[in-house]
């Protein structure tokens, strides 16, 4: 839509310059024809205004349509980095020290670029590393009282330890860009907030209910029930 609307201005132009006589050879019309020539000059002026207004309507809607297929390639190729990080910890049972060994080992195709920076890279992020971006965060949004900071503090630093007995390696990435996206992605409206992490869930023991009292808990030791009559 756009170039249409372009090669039309451009050819409008044209017929401007060719009846104001701009460059040499132009068709320079008699006085007989002025009329027409004042006419014709009126209704290319309304064309390109008329244009000109309708680029200045689709130009947001292209620029954020545009935005909006760049976030999702981003979430795409972030998580190929998840699963390919979820099947490297799955065969090995640690995570990767680096990125190129997953496209090495046939668990990346290939190195995904982030399309929002201009060089493709990514901020690799370690069990440290996301721990630090995650107390950032906090302090960037400025937890209330002191008492809730204290709890906020704690609650941080026993994750960051929980993150740090995970090990070392690569657990994830995460875009550089700090633009407000169009796409709300695991509640965060920033580009530079869409962690892309494999993290190993614990499995849950299933735990039994209460047993009522005189009744034995399936698969427990203990006397046979009696038989009726006997």
């Amino acid at each position: 839509m756009i170039a249409r609307a372009l090669s039309w201005m451009a050819a409008d132009w044209d017929w401007i310059r060719r009846f104001l006589g701009g460059y040499p050879g132009a068709v320079r019309p008699s006085a007989a024809r002025s009329e027409v020539r004042g006419i014709t000059l009126l209704y290319l002026l309304i064309h390109l205004i008329i244009l000109h207004i309708m680029l200045a309507l689709a130009l947001p809607q292209w620029d954020a349509w545009v935005q909006r297929e760049k976030e999702l390639e981003l979430i795409w190729r972030g998580e190929q980095y998840v699963q390919a990080i979820m099947y490297y910890h799955l065969k090995f049972h640690t995570y990767p020290p680096n990125i190129e060994l997953l496209v090495q080992q046939h668990f990346l195709r290939k190195k995904y670029k982030d399309p929002f920076d201009p060089e493709g890279e990514w901020n690799v992020l370690t069990p440290g590393a996301l721990a630090q971006q995650q107390a950032a965060l906090q302090q960037a949004r400025g937890m209330g009282s002191r008492s809730a900071g204290g709890e906020s503090g704690k609650k941080s630093s026993t994750g960051a330890r929980g993150r740090t007995a995970m090990g070392g390696g690569v657990i994830g990435v995460v875009s550089k860009d700090e633009g407000e996206s169009i796409i709300v992605y695991k509640n965060q409206h920033q580009h530079n907030l869409w962690q892309f992490i494999y993290i190993p869930q614990r499995r849950q023991v299933p735990r039994r209910g209460p047993v009522r009292p005189g009744r034995r808990a399936p698969g427990s030791p203990g006397k046979p029930a009696k038989k009726p009559g006997g």
